[in-house]
């Protein structure tokens, strides 16, 4: 996934829109948080992917805290994914039922959100299914507890994703369950950068590595708009960013905690 980019439009005046920052950043359950920043791109812009990186934000200060404790993130390098940069931290822990608040200043300007991690729920079982001598599918199997839950379920190819990308689909309230125990079949997610690819099935010889996550409504409604402007043909990259249902109070995006379960599965 990741990169909120937009291509902001105001309809009412012909004033030069001004840039906003967007955020992606997370804290799973026994994780350390994970903050990604860059900045819109306005309309009026002559965007040339060749110059993306002027839209990275590198010089931020993010900072989290659990309500006792706070910490500063130190800016690192993730390969072969958009931004290629990420604020991380290291000594605080994701924590079920604990509410963790974010953080960001930069340019004089300052941005703030909360988010609460969920109680994980785990994964029964994986399944392969066969489409042809190079494609999979994966199925996921899962009991949804009697209280209310809204779940992602993300992927990540060993060897060649640098991060969990949601899968198709895979953002999900569970009232549209009709049974507590849970059978889906998952399409991978697709990608628009640096390269295009909108195969939803995984490669044969692969291992893949399944998350399932649980997430608060607030969280959930970003990714549900984010999953529909996919469905919908929006390229990730440029989204109808004032859309998405965002938590970030100051800016554009998401700061959300995760309940996880993660399982591995080989492409056979």
């Amino acid at each position: 996934m990741s990169s909120f980019y937009s291509c902001q439009e105001d309809t009412n005046s012909t004033k030069v829109s001004e840039s906003k920052l967007i955020v992606e950043g997370w804290i799973e359950e026994n994780g350390v948080a994970n903050v990604i920043l860059s900045k819109s791109i306005p309309t009026n812009t002559n965007f040339n992917q060749n110059n993306i990186d002027k839209y990275f934000i590198r010089a931020a200060k993010v900072t989290v805290s659990d309500g006792i404790n706070a910490e500063i993130l130190h800016l690192k390098m993730v390969n072969g994914y958009i931004p290629p940069f990420i604020y991380t931290g290291e000594n605080i822990i994701g924590k079920k039922g604990f509410t963790y608040t974010l953080t960001i200043e930069f340019n004089g300007k300052e941005l703030r959100a909360e988010t609460t991690i969920p109680e994980s729920v785990s994964i029964k079982e994986l399944a392969i299914e066969k489409i042809d001598d190079f494609k999979r599918k994966i199925g996921i199997a899962f009991i949804d507890p009697d209280s209310k839950n809204y779940y992602q379920i993300a992927t990540k190819i060993v060897g060649k994703d640098s991060l969990f990308i949601p899968t198709l689909y895979g953002t999900i309230d569970d009232e549209t369950f009709t049974t507590k125990n849970v059978k889906l079949n998952l399409l991978k997610g697709i990608q628009f950068y640096p390269v295009e690819n909108t195969e939803t099935y995984f490669p044969s010889g692969k291992i893949v590595e399944v998350k399932l996550r649980t997430l608060e409504k607030k969280s959930y409604e970003f990714w549900n708009s984010w999953q529909n402007d996919i469905l919908n043909g929006q390229n990730p990259l440029f989204p109808a960013t004032f859309n998405l249902k965002s938590n970030i109070k100051g800016g554009l995006g998401i700061w959300a905690g995760y309940g996880a379960d993660t399982k591995v599965i080989k492409m056979k």
